[in-house]
């Protein structure tokens, strides 16, 4: 419906709601059911609410109404209303399983897992085939962490629908949460057979292949999503981004500057090639790329702690520590420049108090980080912390038993003890 035919379609609604001589209540009901839709549509959902409401005065029993009502509910958060307008419409259809599906999400967003788990077991004893509330169950199991109970409904559904690609890509998340890593690439692979071309897959295989530090697997995987997916910006920041941990730097610069001059203007393009410049000790040319970042998005924090990293190479302390600081600032949650700037001042044995409270922020963020257990362990050795460094060191090793940097550290700790 082009804008002309929607005006004169509203028009001719408000008219036949409003007229005296309308042929009967539900004519008027149906009249005010129209408008609502078509402020839907706008996504003028308050008077789209009013519309709905004015209906049911007029025909209160009508299920669909009600259902609508409730969208509208909760798309304007109004959790509790659009709880009350579904139980009239379940009660008004018996048969209708939209209320109860609807009830669920309500439900799932509120937090109230179990009354949701509920309403999709009450689904599949009326419908025991309906994939979606399966689906759904097994997506509220992954909010809470019950991944066996959520991978086992996921291997059913997947025994009906041998060839959905949809249902592989879930179950491999669901196996990658689980540290299943082996079994999530598998299911990968199956998406991929189901569907050559889901660019998702491929970029799941890549963050698990990068993970299991297999990075020449992982490029080829991003590759095949840039070939499908050529003006993805994050899809090139994080190829460029492995060729730099391969130490393919002028590779990752040819693909980077590639996108810049393609048109594609994101943050991420310019912090991965800036980054690649500093590590080849382009240092002027790294410093202009992180500032067309910051011209691009000031709230994006990976350019400041970069910025940071950098201002460090070039012994710029001061500067160093501003940028890092303002990352935190931009995302509190951002493990990395805790921990960068706690081990700085760990390796410079000043602000050591400051230093192991970041590095303890990095640690409640990610437990299980080798280098920042490691960060944590050299700040308690320059503190005089022999005991606790040669704790969090050992645990540090056994994390990254390759690492040479934990293995020197370690080895520092281990001379002062016997001393």
């Amino acid at each position: 419906m082009d804008i002309s035919a929607r005006g004169r379609a509203f028009a001719v609604c408000k008219i036949y709601a409003e007229s005296v001589r309308s042929s009967s209540a539900l004519s008027r009901s149906l009249a005010h059911y129209t408008r609502a839709i078509i402020y839907d549509n706008e996504e003028k959902f308050v008077e789209a609410i009013r519309e709905y409401g004015e209906a049911l005065s007029l025909e209160p029993n009508i299920s669909y109404i009600h259902t609508r009502l409730a969208v509208d509910y909760i798309l304007t958060d109004k959790y509790e209303l659009a709880l009350g307008e579904l139980k009239t419409a379940g009660s008004l259809d018996l048969q209708d399983l939209k209320p109860k599906f609807l009830t669920a999400l309500v439900y799932t967003a509120q937090g109230k897992f179990e009354n949701a788990r509920k309403e999709y077991t009450d689904i599949m004893r009326m419908d025991p085939e309906s994939v979606w509330a399966l689906s759904s169950l097994a997506d509220l199991l992954v909010l809470q962490k019950k991944m066996n109970e959520a991978a086992a409904i996921y291997e059913k559904l997947l025994a009906k629908e041998k060839d959905s690609s949809v249902l592989y890509f879930n179950l491999a998340i669901i196996y990658s949460k689980m540290g299943k890593t082996g079994q999530a690439i598998k299911k990968l692979e199956e998406a991929l057979r189901s569907d050559p071309d889901y660019v998702e897959a491929y970029i799941g295989l890549g963050v698990l292949y990068e993970s299991k530090k297999d990075y020449a697997e992982a490029i080829r995987n991003f590759n095949k999503a840039l070939e499908i997916k050529p003006a993805d910006p994050l899809l090139y920041s994080d190829l460029g981004l492995l060729y730099i941990k391969e130490k393919h730097y002028d590779e990752a610069i040819a693909l980077l500057e590639k996108a810049i001059k393609s048109g594609i203007r994101d943050a991420g393009l310019y912090i991965a090639a800036g980054y690649a410049d500093s590590e080849l000790g382009r240092y002027a040319e790294a410093l202009k790329f992180y500032n067309k970042a910051l011209e691009l998005d000031r709230g994006e924090p990976a350019v400041y702690f970069y910025l940071g990293a950098l201002y460090e190479k070039l012994k710029d302390k001061n500067a160093a520590i501003k940028e890092l600081r303002q990352a935190i600032k931009v995302d509190p949650k951002f493990a990395d420049a805790y921990n960068y700037l706690g081990y700085m001042f760990a390796e410079a044995g000043e602000n050591l108090d400051e230093a192991i409270e970041l590095i303890k922020k990095a640690l409640a963020i990610d437990p299980h980080n080798g280098a920042y257990i490691d960060s944590l362990g050299w700040a308690y050795f320059k503190k005089g912390m022999y005991k606790e460094a040669l704790v969090e060191l050992e645990k540090a090793i056994k994390s990254e038993p390759g690492d040479p940097d934990i293995k020197g550290h370690l080895d520092a700790v281990r001379k002062k003890l016997k001393k």
